[in-house]
C-alpha cells in the first residue's frame, strides 16, 4: 500500500434496505398511492362553480340602480326622474351656479360626447336618412372603421 491509500480514510458504499414490492414510500411529496388522482379522471369533476345571479359587480349593480326613479322637488313641483337624470340635472344645477369643479367635470363629458358624435358620423352618408344610415352600418360592421 502506498502512502496516499493510508492517509485518505476508506468510503463504505451505502446500501439500501431493499423494501418489499408493495410497500411505497410516504411522505413529503409523496402522497399514498389511494389518495392520488386516478389515471383519466379529472380533479375537480364538478368544475369551478357558476356565479350566481345574485352575485352582481359593484358596476352591474350601479348600473341597474341609476334607473331606478326618485322623486325631485322643482319650482313647477314634484317629479319623478331617473337617478341618473337627477345626477345630470344637479350637474348642471352646480354649473350654473359656478362650481368650478362641475363646470370642468361637464366641459370633459360633452367634448367626449362630441368626438363620439363625429366618429358616428363621420362613415354616413348626408343624402340618406337617419335609419337608412343605421340600417347600412349594421349591413357593413363597425361605423368607427374606416
Amino acid at each position: 500500500m502506498s502512502d496516499i491509500d493510508r492517509k485518505l480514510p476508506r468510503v463504505r458504499e451505502r446500501t439500501r434496505p431493499s423494501r418489499p414490492e408493495h410497500e411505497e414510500k410516504v411522505g413529503y411529496c409523496c402522497p399514498p398511492k389511494s389518495g392520488q388522482f386516478k389515471k383519466g379522471r379529472s380533479g375537480n369533476p364538478k368544475g369551478r362553480p357558476r356565479r350566481d345571479s345574485r352575485d352582481k359587480t359593484f358596476g352591474e349593480v350601479l348600473y341597474e340602480k341609476m334607473y331606478d326613479k326618485i322623486t325631485i322637488v322643482t319650482e313647477a313641483g314634484k317629479r319623478q326622474v331617473t337617478i341618473r337624470d337627477g345626477i345630470a340635472m344637479k350637474m348642471l344645477q352646480k354649473a350654473m351656479s359656478g362650481d368650478i369643479k362641475a363646470i370642468k367635470m361637464l366641459r370633459g363629458i360633452t367634448s367626449q360626447l362630441e368626438e363620439d358624435e363625429v366618429k358616428r358620423n363621420r362613415n354616413r352618408d348626408p343624402n340618406l336618412t337617419l335609419v337608412q344610415n343605421l340600417v347600412l352600418e349594421m349591413l357593413t360592421g363597425d361605423p368607427d372603421k374606416p
